[in-house]
Protein backbone atom coordinates (compact mmCIF):
# COMPACT_ATOMS: atom_id res chain seq x y z
CA UNK A 1 0.00 0.00 0.00
CA UNK A 2 2.60 2.81 -0.49
CA UNK A 3 4.25 4.21 -4.23
CA UNK A 4 6.77 1.91 -5.97
CA UNK A 5 10.30 2.93 -6.07
CA UNK A 6 11.30 0.52 -9.17
CA UNK A 7 10.18 -2.35 -10.78
CA UNK A 8 12.46 -5.53 -11.75
CA UNK A 9 12.53 -8.73 -13.86
CA UNK A 10 13.82 -11.65 -13.25
CA UNK A 11 13.93 -14.68 -15.52
CA UNK A 12 14.55 -18.32 -14.31
CA UNK A 13 15.59 -20.89 -16.90
CA UNK A 14 15.62 -24.35 -15.19
CA UNK A 15 16.66 -22.59 -12.00
CA UNK A 16 19.31 -20.61 -13.04
CA UNK A 17 19.07 -16.63 -13.82
CA UNK A 18 18.79 -16.52 -17.81
CA UNK A 19 18.36 -12.51 -17.32
CA UNK A 20 17.43 -9.78 -14.66
CA UNK A 21 17.01 -5.93 -15.19
CA UNK A 22 15.20 -3.08 -13.13
CA UNK A 23 14.55 0.34 -13.76
CA UNK A 24 13.05 3.36 -12.28
CA UNK A 25 9.07 2.82 -11.56
CA UNK A 26 8.52 6.70 -13.79
CA UNK A 27 9.82 4.39 -16.67
CA UNK A 28 6.59 2.53 -16.84
CA UNK A 29 4.23 5.28 -18.54
CA UNK A 30 3.29 5.50 -21.90
CA UNK A 31 1.42 8.30 -23.31
CA UNK A 32 -0.04 5.36 -25.46
CA UNK A 33 -1.15 3.43 -22.95
CA UNK A 34 -4.88 3.52 -20.80
CA UNK A 35 -5.15 3.62 -17.45
CA UNK A 36 -8.00 3.55 -14.66
CA UNK A 37 -8.81 6.14 -12.83
CA UNK A 38 -7.13 6.61 -9.60
CA UNK A 39 -8.26 5.56 -6.14
CA UNK A 40 -10.47 8.99 -4.90
CA UNK A 41 -8.28 9.30 -2.12
CA UNK A 42 -5.22 8.95 -4.06
CA UNK A 43 -6.53 12.01 -6.95
CA UNK A 44 -8.15 14.12 -3.68
CA UNK A 45 -5.43 14.53 -1.72
CA UNK A 46 -2.45 14.16 -4.41
CA UNK A 47 -3.95 15.67 -7.23
CA UNK A 48 -3.77 12.48 -8.79
CA UNK A 49 -5.88 11.66 -11.82
CA UNK A 50 -4.70 7.93 -13.54
CA UNK A 51 -3.92 4.64 -11.86
CA UNK A 52 -0.02 3.89 -13.02
CA UNK A 53 2.13 1.03 -12.67
CA UNK A 54 4.36 2.79 -9.45
CA UNK A 55 0.77 2.99 -8.03
CA UNK A 56 -1.22 0.21 -8.35
CA UNK A 57 -0.35 -1.33 -4.97
CA UNK A 58 -2.70 1.18 -3.15
CA UNK A 59 -4.44 -1.63 -1.85
CA UNK A 60 -3.16 -3.04 1.17
CA UNK A 61 -4.37 -6.23 0.34
CA UNK A 62 -1.64 -7.66 -2.15
CA UNK A 63 -4.22 -10.09 -3.66
CA UNK A 64 -6.63 -7.93 -4.47
CA UNK A 65 -3.79 -5.20 -6.30
CA UNK A 66 -1.54 -7.81 -7.87
CA UNK A 67 -3.52 -8.53 -11.06
CA UNK A 68 -3.66 -4.81 -11.54
CA UNK A 69 -0.25 -3.99 -10.88
CA UNK A 70 0.80 -7.14 -13.44
CA UNK A 71 -1.59 -6.09 -16.23
CA UNK A 72 0.11 -2.61 -15.98
CA UNK A 73 3.30 -3.64 -15.78
CA UNK A 74 2.95 -5.96 -18.83
CA UNK A 75 1.19 -3.15 -20.86
CA UNK A 76 4.04 -0.72 -20.63
CA UNK A 77 6.70 -3.24 -20.15
CA UNK A 78 5.88 -6.05 -22.41
CA UNK A 79 6.76 -8.46 -19.96
CA UNK A 80 4.58 -10.99 -18.70
CA UNK A 81 3.84 -12.14 -15.60
CA UNK A 82 4.24 -15.21 -13.71
CA UNK A 83 4.25 -13.78 -10.12
CA UNK A 84 5.14 -11.03 -8.37
CA UNK A 85 7.35 -10.36 -5.60
CA UNK A 86 7.62 -7.28 -3.32
CA UNK A 87 10.36 -6.15 -1.31
CA UNK A 88 10.67 -3.64 0.99
CA UNK A 89 13.68 -1.91 3.35
CA UNK A 90 14.17 -4.26 5.78
CA UNK A 91 13.56 -6.99 3.48
CA UNK A 92 17.55 -5.65 1.90
CA UNK A 93 18.66 -5.82 5.59
CA UNK A 94 17.72 -9.23 6.19
CA UNK A 95 19.13 -10.26 2.50
CA UNK A 96 22.71 -7.98 3.01
CA UNK A 97 23.08 -9.82 6.66
CA UNK A 98 22.12 -13.31 5.55
CA UNK A 99 25.41 -12.66 2.61
CA UNK A 100 27.24 -11.01 5.28
CA UNK A 101 28.76 -8.19 3.49
CA UNK A 102 28.66 -7.04 -0.36
CA UNK A 103 30.87 -5.34 -2.67
CA UNK A 104 29.04 -2.67 -4.58
CA UNK A 105 30.33 -0.55 -7.23
CA UNK A 106 30.72 3.18 -6.24
CA UNK A 107 31.05 2.51 -2.76
CA UNK A 108 34.06 2.55 -0.54
CA UNK A 109 33.99 -0.66 1.90
CA UNK A 110 31.67 -3.15 2.17
CA UNK A 111 27.68 -3.15 2.29
CA UNK A 112 26.38 -4.66 5.46
CA UNK A 113 22.62 -5.21 7.11
CA UNK A 114 24.12 -2.19 9.65
CA UNK A 115 24.80 0.20 7.29
CA UNK A 116 22.94 -0.58 4.07
CA UNK A 117 20.03 1.97 4.45
CA UNK A 118 22.92 5.30 4.86
CA UNK A 119 24.67 3.61 1.76
CA UNK A 120 21.11 3.87 -0.05
CA UNK A 121 20.68 7.09 0.97
CA UNK A 122 24.34 8.47 -0.28
CA UNK A 123 23.62 6.57 -3.26
CA UNK A 124 19.98 8.24 -3.94
CA UNK A 125 21.85 11.67 -3.69
CA UNK A 126 24.71 11.12 -5.15
CA UNK A 127 24.73 8.47 -8.05
CA UNK A 128 27.61 6.84 -9.30
CA UNK A 129 28.93 7.64 -12.75
CA UNK A 130 27.37 11.53 -12.73
CA UNK A 131 28.65 14.91 -11.74
CA UNK A 132 25.16 16.12 -10.31
CA UNK A 133 23.76 15.44 -6.81
CA UNK A 134 20.44 16.03 -5.10
CA UNK A 135 21.46 19.33 -4.45
CA UNK A 136 21.63 20.13 -8.06
CA UNK A 137 18.49 18.38 -8.96
CA UNK A 138 19.54 17.71 -12.59
CA UNK A 139 18.15 15.74 -14.86
CA UNK A 140 21.17 13.56 -15.17
CA UNK A 141 20.91 13.54 -11.25
CA UNK A 142 16.92 12.64 -11.85
CA UNK A 143 17.58 9.99 -13.84
CA UNK A 144 20.35 7.98 -12.13
CA UNK A 145 19.17 8.38 -8.23
CA UNK A 146 17.53 4.91 -8.31
CA UNK A 147 20.37 3.00 -9.40
CA UNK A 148 20.92 1.97 -6.54
CA UNK A 149 18.31 -0.84 -6.96
CA UNK A 150 20.11 -2.28 -9.95
CA UNK A 151 23.68 -2.22 -8.37
CA UNK A 152 22.95 -3.41 -4.71
CA UNK A 153 20.46 -6.20 -6.12
CA UNK A 154 23.65 -6.89 -8.78
CA UNK A 155 25.88 -7.33 -5.89
CA UNK A 156 23.53 -9.65 -3.89
CA UNK A 157 23.15 -11.89 -7.28
CA UNK A 158 26.74 -12.39 -7.64
CA UNK A 159 27.33 -13.46 -4.73
CA UNK A 160 25.02 -15.96 -4.54
CA UNK A 161 26.25 -16.92 -8.16
CA UNK A 162 29.84 -17.28 -6.82
CA UNK A 163 28.53 -19.40 -3.88
CA UNK A 164 30.15 -17.65 -1.08
CA UNK A 165 27.41 -17.67 1.01
CA UNK A 166 25.67 -19.58 4.20
CA UNK A 167 23.11 -21.46 2.37
CA UNK A 168 20.77 -22.04 5.62
CA UNK A 169 21.46 -18.13 6.79
CA UNK A 170 19.78 -17.15 3.67
CA UNK A 171 17.10 -19.16 3.89
CA UNK A 172 16.41 -18.67 7.64
CA UNK A 173 16.73 -14.91 6.59
CA UNK A 174 14.26 -14.75 3.57
CA UNK A 175 11.75 -17.04 5.93
CA UNK A 176 11.96 -14.24 8.09
CA UNK A 177 11.52 -11.49 5.98
CA UNK A 178 8.41 -13.48 4.43
CA UNK A 179 6.81 -13.84 8.11
CA UNK A 180 7.06 -10.24 8.47
CA UNK A 181 6.13 -9.42 5.41
CA UNK A 182 8.94 -7.77 4.37
CA UNK A 183 8.69 -9.86 1.56
CA UNK A 184 5.24 -11.03 -0.13
CA UNK A 185 4.26 -13.64 -2.93
CA UNK A 186 1.42 -13.97 -5.36
CA UNK A 187 1.90 -16.38 -8.17
CA UNK A 188 -0.72 -16.57 -11.09
CA UNK A 189 -1.40 -20.21 -10.12
CA UNK A 190 -4.20 -20.84 -7.90
CA UNK A 191 -2.51 -24.13 -6.26
CA UNK A 192 0.77 -22.25 -5.69
CA UNK A 193 -1.39 -19.64 -4.33
CA UNK A 194 -3.32 -21.06 -1.81
CA UNK A 195 0.46 -22.59 -0.34
CA UNK A 196 1.64 -19.45 -0.37
CA UNK A 197 -1.26 -17.93 1.58
CA UNK A 198 -1.62 -20.75 3.74
CA UNK A 199 1.72 -19.87 4.93
CA UNK A 200 0.83 -16.08 5.47
CA UNK A 201 3.53 -14.68 2.85
CA UNK A 202 1.10 -13.80 -0.01
CA UNK A 203 0.63 -10.06 1.84
CA UNK A 204 -2.76 -10.54 2.14
CA UNK A 205 -6.03 -9.67 4.59
CA UNK A 206 -7.41 -12.43 6.51
CA UNK A 207 -10.42 -11.70 8.55
CA UNK A 208 -11.15 -15.12 10.49
CA UNK A 209 -15.19 -15.42 10.74
CA UNK A 210 -16.94 -14.44 13.62
CA UNK A 211 -13.59 -12.94 15.43
CA UNK A 212 -11.96 -9.48 15.65
CA UNK A 213 -9.93 -8.15 13.25
CA UNK A 214 -8.03 -4.74 12.89
CA UNK A 215 -5.40 -3.81 10.32
CA UNK A 216 -4.23 -0.22 10.73
CA UNK A 217 -2.75 1.35 7.53
CA UNK A 218 -1.07 4.68 6.98
CA UNK A 219 -0.09 5.91 3.63
CA UNK A 220 1.86 8.84 2.88
CA UNK A 221 -0.07 11.10 0.59
CA UNK A 222 2.68 14.03 0.85
CA UNK A 223 5.74 13.67 -2.05
CA UNK A 224 8.02 13.17 0.64
CA UNK A 225 9.70 10.75 2.39
CA UNK A 226 8.62 11.51 6.26
CA UNK A 227 7.70 7.69 7.09
CA UNK A 228 11.23 7.26 8.07
CA UNK A 229 10.96 9.64 11.02
CA UNK A 230 7.05 9.20 12.31
CA UNK A 231 7.00 7.20 15.67
CA UNK A 232 3.63 5.60 16.37
CA UNK A 233 1.95 4.19 19.14
CA UNK A 234 -1.25 2.14 19.15
CA UNK A 235 -3.37 1.46 21.94
CA UNK A 236 -6.82 -0.81 21.28
CA UNK A 237 -9.59 -1.49 24.23
CA UNK A 238 -12.78 -3.60 23.53
CA UNK A 239 -15.51 -3.63 26.23
CA UNK A 240 -19.13 -4.18 26.65
CA UNK A 241 -20.56 -0.74 28.02
CA UNK A 242 -23.82 -2.09 27.68
CA UNK A 243 -24.05 -5.37 28.70
CA UNK A 244 -22.58 -8.74 27.64
CA UNK A 245 -25.50 -9.34 24.95
CA UNK A 246 -25.18 -5.33 24.03
CA UNK A 247 -22.33 -5.86 21.51
CA UNK A 248 -19.31 -4.46 21.95
CA UNK A 249 -17.24 -1.47 21.62
CA UNK A 250 -13.77 -1.09 20.29
CA UNK A 251 -11.83 2.17 21.18
CA UNK A 252 -8.53 2.37 18.66
CA UNK A 253 -6.23 5.24 19.89
CA UNK A 254 -3.62 5.70 17.62
CA UNK A 255 -0.24 8.28 18.99
CA UNK A 256 2.02 9.98 15.86
CA UNK A 257 5.04 11.57 16.91
CA UNK A 258 7.03 13.78 14.44
CA UNK A 259 10.54 14.43 16.41
CA UNK A 260 12.28 16.42 13.31
CA UNK A 261 12.66 19.95 13.24
CA UNK A 262 11.22 21.54 10.17
CA UNK A 263 13.29 22.75 8.02
CA UNK A 264 10.48 24.36 5.79
CA UNK A 265 8.02 26.89 6.67
CA UNK A 266 4.36 25.42 6.59
CA UNK A 267 2.78 22.43 5.36
CA UNK A 268 3.52 22.27 1.32
CA UNK A 269 1.81 19.26 -0.55
CA UNK A 270 3.27 20.00 -3.73
CA UNK A 271 6.39 17.77 -4.65
CA UNK A 272 9.95 19.11 -4.22
CA UNK A 273 13.17 17.50 -4.08
CA UNK A 274 15.41 18.82 -1.40
CA UNK A 275 19.50 19.24 -1.23
CA UNK A 276 19.52 16.05 0.51
CA UNK A 277 17.57 12.90 1.81
CA UNK A 278 17.24 14.49 4.99
CA UNK A 279 15.36 17.68 3.25
CA UNK A 280 12.64 15.63 2.27
CA UNK A 281 12.51 13.76 6.03
CA UNK A 282 11.80 17.27 7.59
CA UNK A 283 8.06 18.42 6.29
CA UNK A 284 4.76 17.79 7.29
CA UNK A 285 3.41 13.78 7.06
CA UNK A 286 0.34 13.70 5.26
CA UNK A 287 -1.81 10.41 6.06
CA UNK A 288 -4.19 8.48 4.83
CA UNK A 289 -5.24 6.00 7.19
CA UNK A 290 -7.30 2.92 6.64
CA UNK A 291 -8.54 0.88 9.60
CA UNK A 292 -9.89 -2.76 8.63
CA UNK A 293 -12.26 -3.73 11.06
CA UNK A 294 -15.04 -6.97 10.57
CA UNK A 295 -17.86 -6.89 8.30
CA UNK A 296 -20.93 -5.90 10.32
CA UNK A 297 -18.64 -3.07 12.11
CA UNK A 298 -19.94 0.39 12.53
CA UNK A 299 -18.62 4.06 13.15
CA UNK A 300 -19.71 5.89 16.51
CA UNK A 301 -17.05 8.32 16.50
CA UNK A 302 -13.42 10.03 15.40
CA UNK A 303 -11.64 11.96 17.18
CA UNK A 304 -8.49 13.96 15.84
CA UNK A 305 -9.88 13.90 11.84
CA UNK A 306 -12.03 16.71 11.01
CA UNK A 307 -15.60 15.21 9.42
CA UNK A 308 -15.06 15.72 6.17
CA UNK A 309 -12.55 13.66 5.52
CA UNK A 310 -13.87 10.28 7.46
CA UNK A 311 -15.52 7.96 5.48
CA UNK A 312 -16.89 4.13 6.10
CA UNK A 313 -17.06 1.48 3.33
CA UNK A 314 -16.75 -2.40 2.69
CA UNK A 315 -13.48 -3.14 2.52
CA UNK A 316 -10.96 -5.60 0.81
CA UNK A 317 -11.46 -9.15 2.01
CA UNK A 318 -14.96 -8.71 3.34
CA UNK A 319 -13.86 -6.44 5.61
CA UNK A 320 -14.93 -2.70 6.95
CA UNK A 321 -12.86 0.17 6.09
CA UNK A 322 -12.47 3.07 8.24
CA UNK A 323 -10.54 5.68 6.56
CA UNK A 324 -9.44 9.97 7.01
CA UNK A 325 -7.09 12.52 6.30
CA UNK A 326 -5.01 14.28 8.70
CA UNK A 327 -1.54 15.99 9.02
CA UNK A 328 1.27 16.11 11.48
CA UNK A 329 3.41 18.81 11.25
CA UNK A 330 7.46 18.62 12.11
CA UNK A 331 8.55 18.90 15.75
CA UNK A 332 4.76 17.90 16.89
CA UNK A 333 2.43 15.08 18.26
CA UNK A 334 -1.44 13.82 16.58
CA UNK A 335 -3.59 11.79 18.57
CA UNK A 336 -6.54 10.02 16.64
CA UNK A 337 -9.09 8.17 18.41
CA UNK A 338 -11.60 5.79 16.23
CA UNK A 339 -14.83 4.58 18.33
CA UNK A 340 -16.73 1.55 16.48
CA UNK A 341 -18.91 -0.83 17.61
CA UNK A 342 -18.01 -4.30 16.74
CA UNK A 343 -20.63 -7.32 15.26
CA UNK A 344 -23.10 -8.56 17.96
CA UNK A 345 -21.68 -12.04 17.32
CA UNK A 346 -18.75 -11.00 19.65
CA UNK A 347 -19.69 -11.53 23.19
CA UNK A 348 -16.93 -11.99 26.64
CA UNK A 349 -17.52 -15.67 26.14
CA UNK A 350 -16.83 -15.76 21.91
CA UNK A 351 -14.15 -13.29 22.29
Amino acid sequence: GGFISAFGYLVLDKGKIADMNFVDSYELFSMQSEYPPAPAPMEQYMGIQLLVARDANWSPDLPTAAPEIARLYTQDSGQQVDAIITLDLNAVRHLVGALNALSVKGVKGPVTAANVESVLVRLWESPPGGGETAATSGLDWWLKRKDFVSLVAGAAIARIETGKFDPPTLIGSLTAALDDRSIQVWIDQPQLQKIVAEQGWDGGLHPETDADFLAVVDSNVGYNKVNAAIQRQLDYQVTWPDGPDAGAQAVLTLTYTHPVTPTEAGCDPAPHYGDTYADMIARCYFDYIRVYTPAGSRLVNVEGIEPQHVTSAAGEQGTQQFAGYFVVAPSSTKTVRWTYRLPATLTPDTY
